[in-house]
């Protein structure tokens, strides 16, 4: 009977796959987003997702480069990532070499709403951008999102 008890566990096991983060039960320990080698990941947001979810964004250093990528990820109920371990790429657009306020909320629908700023434009002048993202990671205002400030004046 142990025998055929530690076969069927160890089946089990094997079928079950890699483990995959989730939400650490201890407050001292931190459920790690992205951690990768080489990147700095800077100012994370937060805001509610949808299904109990959590949607976090953050900037990181794009390597070769003072530059910023906006990424962003979807935690489901119980801390696992939805989307790839790096996040989806909502933004590698240049950047100044200084992050400023930008905001994440969640509309009605259970959409992300990405908003900051970044220097786009011809003139190099800072324009803000808002980008609505789906659950599934559907940029749905364009992968360029809309501009919120007109890019001619500073």
């Amino acid at each position: 009977m142990s025998k055929l008890f530690t076969a069927f566990f160890l089946s089990a096991a094997l079928a079950a796959g890699p483990a995959r983060a989730q939400w650490s039960g201890s407050a001292a320990q931190n459920t790690t987003v992205r951690d990768a080698a080489g990147v700095q990941e800077q100012v994370p947001r937060t805001t509610p997702g949808p299904n109990g979810g959590t949607y976090v964004a953050w900037f990181e250093t794009v390597s070769g480069g003072g530059n910023y990528a906006a990424r962003r990820q979807l935690l489901d109920v119980n801390g696992r990532p939805q989307f790839v371990a790096a996040g989806l790429l909502v933004s590698n657009q240049p950047q100044s070499s200084a992050l400023y306020r930008y905001d994440l909320e969640t509309d009605a629908a259970g959409n992300a709403l990405l908003a900051f700023q970044d220097v786009r434009s011809a003139n190099g002048s800072i324009q803000v951008i808002i980008y609505k993202i789906s659950p599934t990671g559907q940029q749905l205002w364009g992968a360029n999102g809309i501009p919120l400030l007109d890019a001619t004046t500073n």
